[in-house]
């Protein structure tokens, strides 16, 4: 018997969840800090979780799991989010361990999505800001889509990691326009649009993005990163 992912609770052991790894990706590490890994599992229910994979139990599983497969999950633990950005709205947890066990699922009669979005307005996104204690760390991450607009060409901006290399565009729902600056690791693919000159009308999906103020901390002058 399979658990549900909303049915997870803080401390549950013993149980195996049947889901989809929905997205994948590694961490910013620290300096030159090995990556943690991050997995978004669906179930069948279209139910959102984040997983957790710290560094030294993530090279056991690297060559096992993979964005877009299926697997079923046990031996893990279970916890509240920590983390000072979720990219469900879900707070509990999945955490890997060195007994976990995953078993990949070939055929599977109950479809499992291979996305989940939470699509929030635009217009919605100040008010939503105004609820964190700190609007310069929000607790959740959000999900928008809307007309690309006004894309700029790569430039340096300098993090608290060291400079990278960023690229920025608008974003316009019809509810209202929002900045957004792209990270490193995504750049590549929306320096390719800004190459092809946009000569047409491109709709974006942005998942699992942060909403904060940018340098005035003023509400209305926010930015999505």
């Amino acid at each position: 018997m399979y658990k549900k992912l909303q049915h997870l609770h803080e401390g549950m052991v013993g149980v195996t969840v049947r889901a989809r790894v929905s997205r994948l990706w590694l961490s910013i590490p620290n300096k030159d800090g090995p990556h943690t890994c991050n997995l978004m599992l669906l179930d069948e229910q279209d139910y959102a979780i984040h997983a957790i994979i710290n560094p030294e139990i993530w090279m056991n599983f690297s060559n096992l799991i993979f964005e877009g497969n299926e697997y079923d999950i046990s031996h893990f633990t279970t916890r509240y989010s920590s983390g000072i950005l979720r990219p469900v709205r879900f707070d509990m947890c999945i955490s890997f361990t060195h007994h976990t066990i995953d078993e990949h699922v070939f055929h599977n009669d109950q479809m499992i999505p291979f996305h989940h979005f939470d699509i929030e307005y635009i217009g919605n996104l100040r008010n939503i800001l105004g609820t964190y204690y700190d609007p310069s760390s929000p607790r959740d991450s959000i999900d928008v889509m809307g007309f690309m607009e006004d894309l700029q060409p790569p430039r340096i901006l300098q993090t608290m990691y060291g400079p990278k290399i960023v690229v920025e565009f608008s974003i316009n729902d019809n509810t209202k326009t929002a900045k957004v600056i792209v990270c490193p690791i995504t750049v590549p693919y929306v320096t390719t649009l800004f190459q092809e000159g946009l000569q047409y009308l491109v709709v974006v999906i942005l998942s699992s993005v942060k909403i904060c103020c940018d340098e005035s901390m003023q509400l209305d002058n926010f930015v999505l990163l």
